[in-house]
């Protein structure tokens, strides 16, 4: 009989260890094969991902403000109340090339960490680069026209989704010039007298990098993922997904896009239409304006996440790689893997009892065609920061 550590019972132990190990594996490929995500297209969309990467997160903001609502240590979210101004804006001279960045080895927990299930904040960022003279600074360059704060809480079963209206005045965060064209960020800071910005100028002045330094300055709140999606690519996106099912309580005639949505109804919408819709501003019969378009973005993200995670597209492997690698293609991330795309659409797309969807509110500015944020959107940020849902 063999006693305990002989060869026997040891060369037993590992087959069991083997066999166990290849239970295993053939189930994760079974759970790949469920999702729809091969181990050949994830590693190249890993691959793909990880050249689309931006270095665009800041950790050690001093506006981030503790999950109890504490005062930041620098200009806060106090500082977008108050009328704005866009003008006088210039490119300065002066070099701080560390300004903004991580410091004192501030890091943030890669997505399927032990930290996966920790609440966390993921910035998505729709940027149009068509020019329009309200902008002010950075004016006839790219804007964020999407800016939504995605709020997953602990346990990352309940999503709270936070627009932040394009024209939302923001105290002047500092940033370096960045170009549009290449992607690329200098060492030379924005000179501008202006203290306060449209939001959306951010992302024309300093790339998503000075984004994300805008959002933590107006809400407190940190940004640990950031995923942007250029409006040039959207129409291909929602075209990958077989278009977007929506429900429409009348038509959609926008003043400079013309008949977008011709008659109430559900309806099945393709890119272009898409694209329209999320790009109407001036809608007959809607006096809300930007506010209006905000509700609208919101509606196509939604939808756009229920089809990404349905039944149809998750047994459709061909048709889900199609769609994630159309999505990379036109986007840019922080932070962000494939597998926290995947979850970000389940999570987004299970429907009211597991995301809700609100807008910060809003004042008209006295004094320019800006927006100044409403007193009641402090309570707001207070609550995500300590992980309260906002429905």
């Amino acid at each position: 009989m063999s006693e305990s550590g002989s060869p026997g019972r040891s060369s037993g132990r590992r087959a069991a260890v083997v066999t166990l190990r290849s239970v295993l594996a053939v189930v994760a490929v079974a759970v790949l094969a469920v999702v729809g995500v091969s181990w050949g297209f994830k590693h190249h969309a890993e691959n793909e991902l990880a050249a689309r990467q931006v270095d665009a997160l800041v950790p050690d903001d001093p506006n981030i403000r503790p999950a109890d609502g504490g005062p930041a240590a620098g200009n806060g979210a106090g500082g977008a109340a108050g009328a704005g101004s866009g003008a006088g804006a210039e490119n300065g001279t002066g070099t701080e090339p560390s300004a903004g960045r991580p410091a004192g080895g501030a890091t943030l927990p890669p997505l399927n960490s032990a930290a996966g299930t920790a609440p966390e904040n993921i910035l998505v960022l729709g940027v149009d680069t068509r020019g329009d003279a309200t902008n002010g600074v950075g004016e006839g360059t790219s804007q964020s026209d999407v800016i939504m704060l995605v709020h997953l809480h602990a346990g990352h079963r309940k999503a709270s989704v936070l627009s932040i209206p394009r024209d939302t005045y923001v105290a002047a965060p500092q940033c370096h010039n960045w170009d549009n064209a290449t992607g690329k960020v200098s060492n030379q800071i924005f000179r501008s007298a202006a203290t306060q910005w449209k939001i959306t100028n951010a992302y024309a002045v300093g790339g998503p990098r000075c984004s994300v330094q805008a959002v933590q300055a107006l809400t407190g709140l940190r940004v640990d993922r950031l995923i942007t999606f250029q409006f040039d690519g959207f129409g291909a996106i929602v075209n990958s997904l077989g278009g977007l099912r929506m429900s429409f309580p009348g038509p959609v005639i926008d003043k400079n896009q013309g008949t977008v949505i011709a008659k109430a109804g559900v309806q099945q919408i393709d890119g272009a239409t898409a694209l329209k819709l999320a790009r109407s501003r001036i809608v007959q019969g809607d006096p809300t304006g930007d506010l209006g378009r905000v509700k609208r973005q919101q509606q196509l993200i939604a939808a756009m996440m229920r089809q990404l995670s349905s039944s149809g597209m998750l047994s459709d492997p061909a048709r889900l790689n199609r769609t994630v690698d159309t999505f990379i293609q036109n986007s840019t991330t922080a932070n962000v893997s494939v597998d926290g795309l995947l979850d970000l659409a389940r999570q987004l797309g299970g429907g009211a009892s597991s995301v809700s969807f609100s807008t910060i509110p809003t004042t008209p500015s006295t004094s320019s065609d800006g927006l100044n944020a409403a007193p009641g959107a402090a309570d707001m940020f207070a609550k995500l920061r300590n992980d309260q849902t906002l429905g």
